[in-house]
C-alpha cells in the first residue's frame, strides 16, 4: 500500500514536471529552489487528482488481502474495516470510515418504512433458519487448532452445503463477517458491531439474496440505553446487541418475516433477565410498525431452558414467544441430548458449566438422569417464534434439528452446535 500511495503522488504517465525557465531576467531562482517548487507543485496536483477520485473509489484492506466490498454491503461494514494488524489509513479514508459508522447505527434500507400489508391468495412460503454461534477470532492463540484460520474454509463449506435460507450468527468479528461475505455467494447480510464500530463482535444476519428483500433493519443494545452504541447493560461484562431485519419473500410479495439475532451476556445474571424483558418490548414495538410480519428470534441466550427465568420471560405471559424446538412437527437431535455449547469437544462434551456464570446442565437428583435433556431443554441456542400482531401471518415450525457435523479435519466448526428450524409462513 505504501508503494501504491507513493506511485499515486507521481504525475500520471510518468511525465516529468517541466523545469522552470530561469534564463529570464525576472527569474533568478536557484536550481535547488526550482526543484523544490516543482516537487511541491507535483504533490499538489496529485492530491487534487486523488481528491477528485476518492468519491468514486473506496479501498478496503484487511490482513488477508486488499479488496473492495460491494456497495450493497457498505451499509453493514465500516468502509475502511481494519482487521487486527492491518495497516493504517489516510485521514481522508478515516473520515469516510466515520461516516459509514454513523450510517451503521441506523442501517435501514427504508428509513421510514410504512407498515407492511398482507399478501392475498399466495401459497405458504417455506424457508430454513439457523442460529449459529461461530466463536469469535479474539482467542486464536488459546483456540489453537480450533482458531478461525483453521476453521473458516470448513465453516463456509458447511454453510454452502446445507444452504439455510437465513443464518442468525453470533460472535463473528469484522474479518470473519467479511470472509463469510466473500465465501457465501448466495447470501447478503445485515448487522453492526456491538461497539458501534468495526472492531468487535456482530450478530450478523445472513439471508439468501435470491429469496428475500430487506425492508428495514437496525441494531439495538441490550442495556438501559438501547440506542447508545457500545452501552453495557446492568451487570453485563460486555456490550450486548440484538440485530433485526424485516425480510420480504421475493416470490411472495407482501409476505414478511422479522428476524432477530442476539447474544446475551455470559457473566451478568441480571443482564440476561433484563435483556429478555427488553427483547419482548422490542418485538412488540416492531410489530406495531410491521403488524403483518411474524417474528423469529434466534441467538445464544447463555441460558438453558429448564427452570430458567430468561426462558420463562420470553415464552410466557403477554407477548409470549413459542419455542420452535418444542413446537416442531419433527425433531432430529442426531443423538445429542445435551447443551448446544460443547467447547470444541463435540459429542464427547460432558461438562456442566459454560463461560462465566452459564450453567449447561439441568438440576437433577443424585443418581437420576435429567428427564428434560432429551427435549432440548439444555440448549442455550434457541429459535423462538411469535405470530404477526394482525393475526394474518404466522410461522409454523415443521422440523428442528441440532447439527453435529465435523469439518474435514475431524474438528468442529465452532464451540456451539448450530440449531436449525424449517419454517412455514402462513
Amino acid at each position: 500500500q505504501r508503494g501504491e500511495r507513493e506511485r499515486e503522488t507521481r504525475p500520471r504517465g510518468g511525465a516529468s514536471v517541466p523545469a522552470l525557465d530561469i534564463s529570464s531576467p525576472g527569474m533568478r531562482t536557484s536550481k535547488p529552489f526550482t526543484r523544490t517548487f516543482a516537487l511541491i507543485f507535483a504533490v499538489f496536483m496529485a492530491l487534487a487528482f486523488f481528491a477528485g477520485m476518492r468519491t468514486s473509489s473506496l479501498r478496503l484492506s484487511s490482513t488477508v488481502a486488499a479488496r473492495a466490498l460491494p456497495p450493497s454491503r457498505l451499509r453493514h461494514f465500516a468502509s475502511t474495516h481494519t482487521a487486527r494488524g492491518a495497516t493504517s489509513f489516510s485521514p481522508i479514508m478515516r473520515l469516510q470510515n466515520t461516516y459509514k459508522l454513523q450510517k451503521c447505527r441506523g442501517s435501514t434500507v427504508v428509513s421510514s418504512a410504512a407498515p407492511v400489508t398482507a399478501a392475498a391468495g399466495e401459497s405458504s412460503p417455506r424457508f430454513s433458519m439457523w442460529s449459529f454461534n461461530l466463536r469469535s477470532d479474539f482467542n486464536a492463540e488459546k483456540d489453537g487448532k480450533d482458531c478461525w484460520a483453521e476453521r473458516k474454509e470448513g465453516v463456509a463449506g458447511l454453510l454452502n452445503s446445507y444452504e439455510p435460507d437465513i443464518i442468525a450468527t453470533q460472535e463473528l468479528i469484522a474479518q470473519q463477517v467479511a470472509y463469510l461475505g466473500d465465501h457465501l455467494p448466495l447470501y447478503e447480510y445485515e448487522g453492526c458491531c456491538r461497539l458501534g464500530s468495526d472492531e468487535d463482535e456482530y450478530c450478523a444476519i445472513f439471508y439468501k439474496k435470491d429469496k428475500f428483500n430487506v425492508v428495514d433493519g437496525d441494531t439495538m443494545w441490550l442495556s438501559e440505553t438501547p440506542d447508545e452504541a457500545g452501552s453495557i447493560g446492568w451487570d453485563a461484562m460486555y456490550p450486548r446487541i440484538a440485530t433485526w431485519a424485516v425480510l420480504e419473500v421475493k416470490e411472495n410479495p407482501g409476505n414478511y418475516v422479522t428476524v432477530i439475532s442476539t447474544h446475551f451476556d455470559h457473566q451478568g445474571v441480571e443482564a440476561r433477565k433484563n435483556s429478555a424483558k427488553y427483547l419482548k418490548e422490542l418485538i412488540s414495538d416492531l410489530q406495531k410498525k410491521f403488524p403483518t410480519s411474524p417474528v423469529a428470534l434466534a441467538g445464544d441466550f447463555n441460558s438453558i431452558k429448564i427452570e430458567n427465568e430468561v426462558y420463562k420471560t420470553l415464552t410466557t405471559g403477554d407477548g409470549a414467544l413459542l419455542d420452535a424446538w418444542g413446537a416442531s412437527e419433527s425433531i432430529e437431535d442426531n443423538g445429542w441430548k445435551r447443551s448446544t455449547m460443547h467447547k470444541f469437544q463435540g459429542v464427547k462434551f460432558d461438562g456442566c458449566m459454560g463461560d462465566g456464570t452459564v450453567e449447561l446442565c439441568t438440576v437433577e437428583e443424585e443418581g437420576e438422569s435429567s428427564p428434560k435433556a432429551s427435549d432440548g431443554m439444555e440448549h442455550i441456542d434457541w429459535i423462538l417464534l411469535r405470530n404477526a400482531a394482525s393475526g394474518t401471518g404466522s410461522l409454523k415450525a415443521v422440523k428442528s434439528e441440532v447439527f453435529t457435523d465435523t469439518l474435514p479435519s475431524g474438528r468442529y466448526p465452532s464451540d456451539h452446535f448450530p440449531v436449525g428450524t424449517d419454517l412455514m409462513l402462513t
